[in-house]
């Protein structure tokens, strides 16, 4: 015999279902200030295992460009120094151009202007 619905009591915990908050963007200037380096940087708490992180998804990067340039170089196994220090370099531009975004903003204008 079949149960029927009336029989699962609503309380019953395989039925809950966990509610995961959503994240959703209003404008485009949301979208670009929660850039992927900023969720890496607040989820992880040390530098090192953040540099990890942030080359492996620059090789990814790299893989994706040359797949669409039909190119065949691509790199496997562990992540090479080299790629840990532009992994490093990346972070902290980033970093840098938040922190000081009018110092960069003045120096394009005067590059700007220069030309």
């Amino acid at each position: 015999m079949q149960p029927h619905l009336s029989d699962v009591s609503i309380v019953d915990p395989e039925l809950k279902q966990e509610r995961k908050p959503v994240q959703t963007f209003n404008t485009v200037e949301d979208l670009q200030s929660c850039s992927v380096i900023d969720r890496l940087i607040a989820h992880r708490s040390s530098w090192t295992k953040l540099k990890l992180d942030v080359a492996w998804i620059l090789r990814f990067i790299t893989y994706l460009r040359n797949k669409v340039n039909a190119r065949s170089t691509t790199k496997v196994g562990c992540i090479e120094v080299s790629e840990l220090q532009l992994a490093e370099t990346v972070i902290l531009r980033h970093v840098q151009r938040q922190c000081f975004l009018a110092e960069f903003n003045e120096i394009a204008a005067s590059k700007g202007k220069g030309k």
